[in-house]
């Protein structure tokens, strides 16, 4: 793992601001909620920069936001884009994996905007709305989007092993779509994992199956 990471603004104000009080600034002075979202920026960039400081080898890094899909689109481009702009703009050397499971289907065209390099997402999301507007057009390679609950969790190895395999087949025909959970649970059964890695490891037949 040669990847930095951290929370993104978002995120970071929610864990300060409590979430509640977050989106209650959000909806009564946007304004000053812009500017807490950048000394919140500030942060990230110093904390990201300490990283690279520290190990040398970091190429990438990993940035979470969620709440980029609980905020409507006019919300996003407001408060919201400019922070995503900023930390993409000052690590424009690095390869950044941007996460947000959240749904987002509303929000889609502004983060293709940013050319993050990956988009990992979750299973709210639509794939095909995601290969239109970002993959296609902005090379913007997709990671995502198996369900980390309602299917990895699963002990139902049927339904693990359609999915898995729906995904596969989706990614196989679309170069830059990388087979992956749309998050993360410690809890997930190792059986499942391997499923994944063994199905979406298989190589295409000349087929297309």
């Amino acid at each position: 793992m040669r990847f930095a990471w951290s929370i993104g603004p978002g995120e970071l104000s929610g864990y300060l601001l409590g979430y509640t009080p977050m989106f209650t600034l959000l909806m009564d002075d946007p304004d000053v909620l812009y500017q807490f979202l950048k000394r919140c920026t500030d942060t990230i960039i110093e904390f990201l920069e300490i990283q690279f400081e520290t190990v040398p080898c970091f190429t990438g890094l990993l940035i979470t936001d969620d709440i980029s899909g609980l905020i409507s689109r006019e919300q996003y481009e407001r408060v919201l884009k400019p922070h995503h702009l900023r930390i993409r703009s000052y690590f424009k050397d690095k390869l950044i994996v941007f996460h947000n499971d959240t749904a987002s289907n509303h929000i889609i065209e502004s983060l293709a905007d940013i050319r993050f390099d990956v988009f990992n997402f979750g299973p709210s999301t639509d794939i095909e709305l995601l290969i239109k507007h970002m993959l296609i057009p902005k090379k913007t390679a997709l990671m995502g989007n198996i369900d980390p609950t309602g299917i990895l969790l699963s002990r139902d190895v049927t339904a693990v092993e359609n999915e898995i395999s729906r995904v596969t087949a989706l990614a196989q025909r679309n170069p830059g779509f990388i087979v992956s959970a749309g998050g993360g649970l410690n809890a997930t059964p190792k059986e499942n994992m391997r499923l994944l890695a063994e199905i979406a490891g298989k190589p295409m037949a000349k087929d297309g199956t």
